[in-house]
């Protein structure tokens, strides 16, 4: 279906395929959305430049991973084959930094959920966690056209006739606008063209320039290839059907009901601390999938919450003194949570005292109990020992009908890394992350 790529073209930085002037479609300003409707594109580029990865007879063995990246904090793109785990791009020219997706949460989650549900029929997992160094491909979801060096473009992709191999593409938010709908489909665009899909004349599609059709999804049927008039396909032929070209890459999709696997690596069961010991929590979280987020919880009450891989652990100090239960939760993408063994912990001082003395003197020395004349060196309590004529007052050495605990909120933060438990004095902090995307 695909050949070897596109015979003598190789682009760094070029501008992308405009192969019309498009009409005006009317599209309001309103949220930074341009008077007139920008659409995604490709850069053409050679096989050199790539690694290009061959589809199965099966269908790809999925799933295979498609990475939403929003660049929390900025990202900086360096020019090089295309490496989704080190940030590398063909098609950019030198180094660009974009900053962060600007609208939002809950208008990222409406991405990312849209996202999922336009890939739903294949065998493909959409996760916003960024897997690390396992291969997966990127959607770059941030910055601007401009800033990223293709004005005009409402998002870009490198292009191929094949599948290229953890390949970055690029959609502007900040060209877009606060249109999650667009940026969906604008998403679903770009990734397949990373996978050697042309544009289509199939107003329906999202491969399509069109407009004005409704939500558009994958076709299952042959269309022209072309923007605003049909055209031959860039790999051959006259016609494209990107609903079973993407089956044919990656296969059918199937709900994912297996739970992510997770266990703490340190402690360990019945490990032994002293009040005010420092010590790791770390753990180990796998999926077949992408693990989505950790918890972690201290004897029943989640405590920290870490949603950003990899997932390191926490720190934790001033434990109180007692016995302490410790477990770790995993989700992944489809909202399967798996759940680690109980690992039990002690906090007690080290010095418990000589073996067999128990803190009381003997009374062999002289005075201790006293024998003189028969007495026993206790007083009865007798003379003047009831209430209020001099004796002790019941119940004073335990303290009865006095407080003798503390009231302890607990503070829920999942979002956070960290969280103090005032009362009992815990802080779990995440381990600072020295990650470095080439």
């Amino acid at each position: 279906m695909w050949g070897q790529g596109i015979v003598g073209v190789m682009l760094f930085g070029a501008a992308p395929v405009d192969a019309a002037e498009p009409p005006a479609d009317g599209v309001a300003g309103a949220d930074g959305v341009a008077a007139e409707r920008p659409r995604g594109s490709y850069v053409p580029v050679s096989t050199d430049q790539i690694r290009l990865r061959q589809p199965s007879a099966e269908g790809g063995g999925g799933p295979h991973v498609l990475f939403l990246n929003r660049c929390a904090g900025g990202i900086t793109i360096t020019q090089g084959v295309d490496n989704s785990a080190t940030n590398t791009s063909s098609i950019v020219s030198g180094a660009i930094n974009l900053p962060a997706y600007p609208f939002g949460d809950a208008a990222w989650s409406e991405i990312v959920d849209g996202t999922r549900d336009m890939f739903a029929p294949f065998g493909i997992t959409v996760t916003d966690v960024d897997p690390g160094a396992a291969p997966h491909d990127e959607v770059i979801v941030c910055g601007s056209d401009n800033a990223a060096g293709f004005p005009g473009a409402a998002g870009v992709a490198p292009f191929t006739c094949g599948v290229i191999e953890n390949v970055i593409t690029y959609v502007f938010p900040e060209t877009i606008g606060n249109d999650a709908r667009f940026t969906i489909e604008t998403v679903a665009q770009e990734a397949a063209h990373g996978w050697g899909l042309d544009h289509e004349f199939k107003c329906e599609d999202p491969m399509t320039y069109l407009l004005d059709c409704g939500d558009k999804s994958f076709q299952q049927g042959a269309y022209p290839c072309g923007e605003y008039e049909a055209r031959a396909c860039m790999c051959g032929g006259n016609e494209q059907n990107s609903f079973a070209m993407i089956m044919e890459l990656w296969g059918a999709g199937s709900p994912d009901t297996q739970s992510p696997t997770v266990s703490i690596l340190t402690p360990t069961e019945g490990q032994q601390f002293a009040p005010g010991d420092d010590f790791t929590i770390t753990l180990q979280a796998s999926d077949d999938g992408a693990v989505q987020s950790v918890a972690l919880y201290l004897d029943g009450a989640l405590v920290a919450e870490d949603a950003a891989a990899p997932f390191e652990g926490w720190e934790a100090t001033d434990l109180p003194e007692g016995s302490h239960d410790l477990y770790v939760e995993a989700t992944d993408a489809a909202g399967n949570v798996g759940t680690s063994d109980v690992v039990t912990i002690e906090v007690s001082p080290t010095d418990q005292g000589t073996p067999g003395d128990d803190g009381q003197d003997s009374g062999d020395d002289e005075g201790g109990l006293g024998t003189d004349d028969g007495d026993d060196g206790m007083d009865d309590g007798l003379d003047g020992g009831l209430p209020g004529e001099g004796g002790i007052d019941p119940g004073f050495s335990r303290g009865i009908g006095e407080p003798t605990g503390c009231a302890c909120d607990v503070t829920d933060s999942r979002r956070g890394s960290a969280l103090g438990l005032a009362c009992f004095g815990l802080v779990m902090v995440a381990r600072s992350r020295a990650r470095t995307r080439a």
